[in-house]
Protein backbone atom coordinates (compact mmCIF):
# COMPACT_ATOMS: atom_id res chain seq x y z
CA UNK A 1 0.00 0.00 0.00
CA UNK A 2 1.26 3.67 -0.67
CA UNK A 3 0.31 6.68 1.14
CA UNK A 4 1.18 10.53 0.64
CA UNK A 5 1.74 13.24 3.35
CA UNK A 6 1.44 10.81 5.85
CA UNK A 7 2.50 11.41 9.80
CA UNK A 8 4.96 9.14 11.57
CA UNK A 9 5.96 9.35 14.55
CA UNK A 10 8.77 8.47 17.04
CA UNK A 11 9.09 5.85 19.86
CA UNK A 12 6.33 6.51 22.04
CA UNK A 13 6.70 3.51 23.71
CA UNK A 14 7.79 -0.12 22.59
CA UNK A 15 7.95 -3.60 23.83
CA UNK A 16 6.21 -2.56 26.90
CA UNK A 17 5.64 -5.90 29.36
CA UNK A 18 5.84 -7.23 31.27
CA UNK A 19 5.14 -3.65 33.11
CA UNK A 20 1.86 -3.11 31.51
CA UNK A 21 2.89 -0.18 28.90
CA UNK A 22 2.28 -0.54 25.27
CA UNK A 23 4.04 -2.89 23.17
CA UNK A 24 3.89 -1.30 20.15
CA UNK A 25 3.07 2.99 19.89
CA UNK A 26 5.00 4.54 17.32
CA UNK A 27 5.69 4.45 13.31
CA UNK A 28 2.81 6.13 10.60
CA UNK A 29 -0.75 7.25 11.61
CA UNK A 30 -2.27 5.47 9.35
CA UNK A 31 -5.25 7.52 7.93
CA UNK A 32 -8.13 4.72 9.18
CA UNK A 33 -6.11 3.47 12.09
CA UNK A 34 -9.26 0.97 12.57
CA UNK A 35 -9.24 -0.21 8.90
CA UNK A 36 -5.69 -0.30 8.34
CA UNK A 37 -5.40 -4.23 9.26
CA UNK A 38 -2.40 -6.26 8.43
CA UNK A 39 -0.32 -3.11 7.53
CA UNK A 40 -0.22 -2.95 11.12
CA UNK A 41 1.93 -4.26 13.83
CA UNK A 42 0.65 -7.59 14.53
CA UNK A 43 1.00 -10.55 16.86
CA UNK A 44 -1.31 -14.32 16.11
CA UNK A 45 -2.45 -12.55 13.28
CA UNK A 46 -4.13 -9.54 15.37
CA UNK A 47 -3.50 -6.05 15.59
CA UNK A 48 -1.02 -5.33 18.83
CA UNK A 49 0.25 -1.85 18.46
CA UNK A 50 -1.98 1.67 20.09
CA UNK A 51 -2.24 4.75 17.46
CA UNK A 52 0.59 6.99 18.18
CA UNK A 53 -0.11 10.23 19.95
CA UNK A 54 -0.49 13.32 18.06
CA UNK A 55 -1.48 16.24 19.17
CA UNK A 56 -3.20 19.42 17.52
CA UNK A 57 -0.15 21.83 18.57
CA UNK A 58 1.90 18.99 17.73
CA UNK A 59 5.35 20.49 15.71
CA UNK A 60 6.18 18.42 12.45
CA UNK A 61 8.84 18.67 10.15
CA UNK A 62 8.98 17.43 6.54
CA UNK A 63 10.89 14.75 4.36
CA UNK A 64 10.24 14.80 0.77
CA UNK A 65 10.70 12.09 -1.18
CA UNK A 66 9.94 8.04 -1.27
CA UNK A 67 10.01 6.47 1.72
CA UNK A 68 9.33 2.00 2.73
CA UNK A 69 8.17 1.97 6.40
CA UNK A 70 10.16 -0.90 8.16
CA UNK A 71 9.32 -0.65 12.28
CA UNK A 72 11.18 0.85 15.57
CA UNK A 73 15.07 0.32 15.84
CA UNK A 74 15.10 -1.74 19.29
CA UNK A 75 18.38 -2.49 21.10
CA UNK A 76 16.68 -6.49 21.41
CA UNK A 77 18.33 -8.99 19.24
CA UNK A 78 15.72 -10.92 18.72
CA UNK A 79 12.43 -8.35 18.69
CA UNK A 80 14.38 -6.59 16.09
CA UNK A 81 14.80 -9.56 13.54
CA UNK A 82 11.37 -10.99 14.61
CA UNK A 83 9.17 -8.06 15.11
CA UNK A 84 10.84 -5.36 13.48
CA UNK A 85 12.55 -6.82 10.40
CA UNK A 86 10.34 -9.25 8.70
CA UNK A 87 9.33 -6.30 6.01
CA UNK A 88 12.68 -5.30 4.80
CA UNK A 89 13.92 -7.44 2.18
CA UNK A 90 10.42 -7.34 0.23
CA UNK A 91 11.68 -3.88 -0.79
CA UNK A 92 14.96 -4.75 -2.01
CA UNK A 93 15.52 -2.91 -5.72
CA UNK A 94 13.95 0.32 -4.47
CA UNK A 95 15.29 3.57 -4.68
CA UNK A 96 13.15 4.53 -1.62
CA UNK A 97 14.94 5.34 2.07
CA UNK A 98 14.11 3.11 4.66
CA UNK A 99 12.06 4.77 7.18
CA UNK A 100 12.71 3.79 10.96
CA UNK A 101 11.44 5.41 14.56
CA UNK A 102 13.39 6.01 17.17
CA UNK A 103 13.28 7.29 20.53
CA UNK A 104 12.34 11.06 20.45
CA UNK A 105 15.56 13.09 20.48
CA UNK A 106 17.75 15.22 17.60
CA UNK A 107 20.42 13.95 15.92
CA UNK A 108 20.54 10.06 16.01
CA UNK A 109 22.46 8.59 13.12
CA UNK A 110 23.81 5.74 11.80
CA UNK A 111 27.22 5.39 14.32
CA UNK A 112 24.39 5.27 16.99
CA UNK A 113 23.14 1.84 16.12
CA UNK A 114 24.04 -0.89 18.09
CA UNK A 115 26.43 -2.76 16.13
CA UNK A 116 24.00 -6.18 15.25
CA UNK A 117 21.79 -3.81 13.79
CA UNK A 118 24.11 -1.85 11.77
CA UNK A 119 24.85 -5.92 10.42
CA UNK A 120 21.31 -6.64 9.70
CA UNK A 121 21.58 -3.54 7.24
CA UNK A 122 24.27 -4.97 5.94
CA UNK A 123 22.84 -8.29 5.88
CA UNK A 124 19.85 -6.64 3.55
CA UNK A 125 22.20 -4.48 1.53
CA UNK A 126 20.92 -1.54 3.24
CA UNK A 127 23.43 0.83 2.32
CA UNK A 128 23.27 3.61 5.82
CA UNK A 129 22.54 6.54 3.07
CA UNK A 130 19.62 5.23 2.59
CA UNK A 131 18.49 4.81 6.15
CA UNK A 132 15.88 7.87 7.67
CA UNK A 133 15.40 7.70 11.58
CA UNK A 134 12.22 9.12 12.70
CA UNK A 135 13.36 11.07 15.95
CA UNK A 136 10.34 13.51 15.52
CA UNK A 137 6.80 13.77 14.16
CA UNK A 138 7.81 13.99 10.71
CA UNK A 139 5.00 13.98 7.24
CA UNK A 140 6.66 11.96 4.90
CA UNK A 141 5.67 13.06 1.19
CA UNK A 142 5.15 9.27 -0.22
CA UNK A 143 5.37 5.81 1.97
CA UNK A 144 5.06 2.19 1.01
CA UNK A 145 4.53 -0.42 3.37
CA UNK A 146 3.85 -3.87 2.72
CA UNK A 147 2.73 -6.23 5.54
CA UNK A 148 5.09 -8.04 8.00
CA UNK A 149 6.33 -11.40 6.79
CA UNK A 150 6.60 -13.37 9.52
CA UNK A 151 4.76 -12.42 13.32
CA UNK A 152 5.72 -13.57 16.72
CA UNK A 153 5.01 -16.06 18.27
CA UNK A 154 4.27 -18.88 15.88
CA UNK A 155 3.21 -16.75 12.56
CA UNK A 156 5.38 -18.22 9.73
CA UNK A 157 6.37 -17.10 6.21
CA UNK A 158 4.98 -17.93 2.90
CA UNK A 159 7.40 -19.85 0.41
CA UNK A 160 7.54 -16.85 -1.75
CA UNK A 161 8.89 -14.50 1.43
CA UNK A 162 11.25 -17.68 1.57
CA UNK A 163 12.23 -17.21 -1.66
CA UNK A 164 13.29 -14.00 -1.85
CA UNK A 165 15.44 -14.69 1.64
CA UNK A 166 17.11 -17.75 -0.20
CA UNK A 167 18.33 -14.62 -2.93
CA UNK A 168 19.20 -12.64 -0.51
CA UNK A 169 21.66 -15.86 0.61
CA UNK A 170 22.92 -16.05 -2.49
CA UNK A 171 23.40 -12.41 -2.85
CA UNK A 172 25.38 -12.67 0.51
CA UNK A 173 27.54 -15.73 -0.91
CA UNK A 174 26.21 -18.20 1.60
CA UNK A 175 24.56 -20.83 -0.62
CA UNK A 176 27.16 -23.19 -1.81
CA UNK A 177 28.60 -24.25 1.34
CA UNK A 178 29.36 -27.47 2.53
CA UNK A 179 27.50 -29.03 5.50
CA UNK A 180 29.40 -30.77 8.16
CA UNK A 181 29.95 -30.74 11.97
CA UNK A 182 26.92 -30.47 15.17
CA UNK A 183 26.96 -26.85 16.97
CA UNK A 184 25.24 -26.50 19.98
CA UNK A 185 24.25 -22.25 20.56
CA UNK A 186 24.63 -21.92 24.38
CA UNK A 187 22.62 -19.32 26.87
CA UNK A 188 25.77 -20.16 29.25
CA UNK A 189 26.54 -16.61 29.24
CA UNK A 190 23.19 -14.86 30.70
CA UNK A 191 21.81 -14.03 33.74
CA UNK A 192 18.22 -14.90 33.15
CA UNK A 193 16.24 -17.19 30.81
CA UNK A 194 19.02 -20.00 30.81
CA UNK A 195 19.20 -23.78 31.68
CA UNK A 196 21.06 -23.93 34.58
CA UNK A 197 24.35 -25.86 34.80
CA UNK A 198 24.57 -25.09 31.17
CA UNK A 199 28.54 -24.42 31.49
CA UNK A 200 29.10 -28.00 32.83
CA UNK A 201 26.77 -29.31 29.71
CA UNK A 202 29.32 -27.02 27.24
CA UNK A 203 31.97 -29.04 28.31
CA UNK A 204 30.35 -32.07 28.16
CA UNK A 205 29.07 -31.77 25.06
CA UNK A 206 32.72 -30.26 23.84
CA UNK A 207 33.39 -33.86 24.77
CA UNK A 208 31.39 -35.72 22.53
CA UNK A 209 32.90 -33.76 19.23
CA UNK A 210 30.09 -30.73 19.06
CA UNK A 211 31.26 -27.28 18.70
CA UNK A 212 30.14 -25.04 21.33
CA UNK A 213 29.06 -21.62 20.14
CA UNK A 214 28.32 -18.45 22.29
CA UNK A 215 26.53 -15.77 19.96
CA UNK A 216 26.95 -12.80 21.42
CA UNK A 217 30.74 -12.97 21.18
CA UNK A 218 30.14 -13.36 17.33
CA UNK A 219 29.37 -10.86 14.70
CA UNK A 220 26.17 -11.85 12.94
CA UNK A 221 27.69 -12.92 9.87
CA UNK A 222 29.71 -15.24 11.61
CA UNK A 223 26.50 -16.32 13.19
CA UNK A 224 25.29 -16.72 9.85
CA UNK A 225 27.81 -18.71 8.22
CA UNK A 226 28.03 -21.36 10.74
CA UNK A 227 24.02 -21.90 10.15
CA UNK A 228 24.46 -22.06 6.79
CA UNK A 229 27.27 -24.45 6.93
CA UNK A 230 26.11 -26.69 9.81
CA UNK A 231 24.83 -30.13 9.59
CA UNK A 232 22.99 -29.84 12.73
CA UNK A 233 22.15 -27.07 15.10
CA UNK A 234 21.49 -27.52 18.58
CA UNK A 235 19.85 -24.36 20.31
CA UNK A 236 19.64 -23.59 23.96
CA UNK A 237 16.16 -21.94 23.66
CA UNK A 238 16.80 -18.16 23.28
CA UNK A 239 16.98 -15.24 21.06
CA UNK A 240 19.00 -16.69 18.64
CA UNK A 241 16.52 -18.44 16.91
CA UNK A 242 15.88 -15.27 15.22
CA UNK A 243 18.73 -15.10 13.61
CA UNK A 244 17.08 -18.34 11.12
CA UNK A 245 14.87 -15.76 10.35
CA UNK A 246 17.00 -14.07 7.76
CA UNK A 247 17.57 -17.08 6.17
CA UNK A 248 15.28 -19.00 3.98
CA UNK A 249 15.26 -22.41 3.70
CA UNK A 250 17.28 -24.77 6.19
CA UNK A 251 19.13 -27.85 4.76
CA UNK A 252 20.16 -29.01 8.22
CA UNK A 253 18.84 -30.55 11.42
CA UNK A 254 17.54 -27.95 14.28
CA UNK A 255 16.74 -29.24 18.21
CA UNK A 256 15.79 -26.97 20.09
CA UNK A 257 16.42 -27.34 23.85
CA UNK A 258 13.29 -26.19 25.98
CA UNK A 259 13.64 -24.10 28.84
CA UNK A 260 9.75 -23.56 29.01
CA UNK A 261 7.29 -26.08 29.34
CA UNK A 262 4.60 -26.17 26.89
CA UNK A 263 5.97 -23.65 24.53
CA UNK A 264 8.26 -24.38 21.23
CA UNK A 265 9.65 -21.18 20.34
CA UNK A 266 10.05 -20.10 17.16
CA UNK A 267 8.33 -23.55 15.56
CA UNK A 268 5.52 -21.57 13.25
CA UNK A 269 8.66 -19.72 12.24
CA UNK A 270 10.59 -22.29 11.82
CA UNK A 271 9.11 -25.39 10.53
CA UNK A 272 8.44 -23.75 6.77
CA UNK A 273 12.21 -23.56 6.26
CA UNK A 274 12.70 -27.01 7.03
CA UNK A 275 9.62 -28.66 5.95
CA UNK A 276 11.34 -29.41 2.46
CA UNK A 277 15.22 -30.23 3.42
CA UNK A 278 15.74 -30.15 7.06
CA UNK A 279 14.78 -31.35 10.44
CA UNK A 280 13.45 -29.76 13.46
CA UNK A 281 12.64 -31.34 16.91
CA UNK A 282 12.17 -29.66 20.46
CA UNK A 283 13.11 -31.72 23.68
CA UNK A 284 12.28 -30.59 27.09
CA UNK A 285 14.77 -30.84 29.81
CA UNK A 286 14.10 -29.90 32.91
CA UNK A 287 11.93 -27.67 35.12
CA UNK A 288 11.02 -23.90 35.03
CA UNK A 289 11.00 -21.42 37.91
CA UNK A 290 9.97 -18.12 37.26
CA UNK A 291 8.63 -15.42 39.10
CA UNK A 292 5.47 -13.58 38.23
CA UNK A 293 4.74 -10.43 35.91
CA UNK A 294 2.56 -7.27 36.84
CA UNK A 295 -0.05 -9.26 35.52
CA UNK A 296 0.23 -11.97 37.55
CA UNK A 297 1.23 -14.03 34.93
CA UNK A 298 4.47 -16.30 35.08
CA UNK A 299 7.10 -14.62 34.60
CA UNK A 300 8.46 -17.85 32.25
CA UNK A 301 11.00 -15.78 29.75
CA UNK A 302 13.20 -14.48 32.42
CA UNK A 303 13.38 -17.70 34.47
CA UNK A 304 15.80 -20.61 34.94
CA UNK A 305 15.21 -24.00 33.94
CA UNK A 306 17.14 -26.45 36.18
CA UNK A 307 17.59 -29.87 34.51
CA UNK A 308 16.37 -33.31 35.20
CA UNK A 309 18.90 -36.09 34.46
CA UNK A 310 16.13 -38.34 32.80
CA UNK A 311 15.12 -35.65 29.88
CA UNK A 312 19.19 -35.13 29.55
CA UNK A 313 19.25 -38.76 29.24
CA UNK A 314 16.29 -38.89 27.01
CA UNK A 315 17.93 -35.86 24.50
CA UNK A 316 21.89 -37.44 24.54
CA UNK A 317 19.64 -40.76 23.16
CA UNK A 318 18.01 -39.25 20.02
CA UNK A 319 21.26 -37.36 19.24
CA UNK A 320 23.21 -40.68 19.82
CA UNK A 321 25.60 -39.57 22.48
CA UNK A 322 27.43 -41.25 24.56
CA UNK A 323 25.90 -40.47 28.57
CA UNK A 324 28.55 -43.04 30.12
CA UNK A 325 31.48 -40.27 30.89
CA UNK A 326 28.64 -37.56 32.27
CA UNK A 327 29.06 -36.55 35.50
CA UNK A 328 25.82 -35.79 37.71
CA UNK A 329 28.25 -34.43 40.48
CA UNK A 330 29.77 -31.37 38.07
CA UNK A 331 26.19 -30.32 36.81
CA UNK A 332 24.76 -30.00 40.60
CA UNK A 333 27.90 -27.69 41.55
CA UNK A 334 27.31 -25.71 37.92
CA UNK A 335 23.57 -25.63 38.68
CA UNK A 336 24.47 -24.18 42.33
CA UNK A 337 26.77 -21.41 41.15
CA UNK A 338 24.21 -20.34 38.26
CA UNK A 339 21.07 -20.58 40.84
CA UNK A 340 23.33 -18.28 42.80
CA UNK A 341 24.29 -15.84 39.70
CA UNK A 342 20.54 -16.06 38.67
CA UNK A 343 18.96 -14.91 42.01
CA UNK A 344 21.67 -12.15 42.99
CA UNK A 345 20.50 -10.67 39.30
CA UNK A 346 16.90 -11.08 39.80
CA UNK A 347 17.45 -8.66 43.31
CA UNK A 348 19.43 -5.71 40.85
CA UNK A 349 16.33 -6.37 38.46
CA UNK A 350 13.52 -3.82 38.52
CA UNK A 351 11.42 -7.29 38.36
CA UNK A 352 12.44 -7.52 41.98
CA UNK A 353 9.77 -4.71 42.99
CA UNK A 354 6.78 -6.76 41.46
CA UNK A 355 5.10 -8.16 44.58
CA UNK A 356 5.66 -11.90 45.05
CA UNK A 357 8.03 -12.27 42.38
CA UNK A 358 10.68 -12.82 44.60
CA UNK A 359 8.92 -14.73 46.90
CA UNK A 360 7.59 -17.05 44.30
CA UNK A 361 11.40 -17.63 42.74
CA UNK A 362 12.77 -18.17 46.63
CA UNK A 363 9.77 -21.10 47.22
CA UNK A 364 10.23 -22.90 44.11
CA UNK A 365 13.98 -23.31 44.27
CA UNK A 366 13.68 -24.04 48.27
CA UNK A 367 11.24 -26.74 46.95
CA UNK A 368 14.16 -28.43 44.75
CA UNK A 369 16.88 -27.86 47.37
CA UNK A 370 18.59 -24.97 46.04
CA UNK A 371 18.33 -22.49 48.49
Amino acid sequence: MEFENIVVMPIQQVLGSPFGNSEHKLGPVWPDWNEAGEIRFQRKGRPKDDKPWLGDRTQLTYALGDYVWCGPIVNHFGHQIADFSTRIACYRGSDAKYLFSVRKGSGFTFDDLPNFIKEIFHWFKIDKDNIFFVERPTVVQKLKVVPQQEQLPQHGPSQNYLSILDGLVRANKLDAIERKGTFYISRAGMLKGMIAGESYLESFLSSQGLTIIKPETLSLWEQLKIYMSAETLIFSEGSALHALQLLGHLDCKIRVLQRRPNFLMAKGLLTPRTTERGELSYHQVGKIVAGIRADGEPATDAGITIPRIPKLVEFFEFEKLDFSTFEEDKLRAAIEVDVKRFIDNEYENPRSAVSGHMDKLITQLNELGLI
